[in-house]
């Protein structure tokens, strides 16, 4: 590819930083947190009713969004294709990213506060990620979430912990070798 196309992908790849690091700048954290928070919260329940529209009656979605990126699907081993999710967004990978941050957001929030409530978003934010369908980003939050709890488990928990994710992992892998094969297949 070009260098506008990557520069243009990079400037993409660098917005949840840009935001991490006004957040992060703000002088009074708890009120601009709620405002985040409640920012995240409206935005995910607005894809709800979008997804579902896309997914259950896909012909008149393609109509109204014709220009939409979300046309892309995802395949699976026999040629089975899948539908990407974008919700408000023009492209799956950005309901992805938006989905991905907000859930690790909602983690984080849980473990400050141990509050039930910010579980059942980071659930919403989980559903919605992994309604994209876009495999990096379900792998980061994966990947995220293991350190957030391993980090905060202590003692024996943590060792066993550790263990369950080692073991989880190598059975997933194991499951999901047809699937592997089936996308190096294709990428040759």
């Amino acid at each position: 590819v070009g260098n506008i196309p990557v520069l243009y992908q990079l400037a993409i790849e660098l917005k949840p930083l840009v935001i991490l690091l006004v957040v992060m700048g703000c002088s009074s954290a708890e009120p601009n947190i709620r405002l985040i928070g409640n920012f995240g919260k409206v935005t995910l329940l607005l894809c709800i009713p979008i997804i579902g529209w896309q997914l259950f009656d896909p012909n008149t979605y393609d109509v109204i969004f014709s220009s939409s990126a979300h046309s892309g699907v995802f395949i699976l081993p026999g040629e089975v294709a899948l539908p990407r999710s974008v919700g408000i967004f023009w492209h799956p990978g950005s309901l992805a990213v938006f989905s991905g941050i907000y859930s690790m957001f909602f983690l984080f929030r849980y473990t400050e506060t141990k509050r039930f409530n910010y579980i059942k978003w980071f659930i919403l934010a989980v559903v919605l990620l992994l309604l994209s369908l876009s495999r990096l980003e379900i792998l980061s939050v994966l990947i995220a979430v293991t350190f957030v709890i391993i980090i905060n488990r202590r003692g024996p928990k943590k060792y066993f912990c550790v263990l369950t994710v080692v073991l989880t992992t190598l059975f997933l892998l194991l499951v999901a070798q047809p699937y592997i094969e089936f996308v190096v297949e294709k990428m040759s």
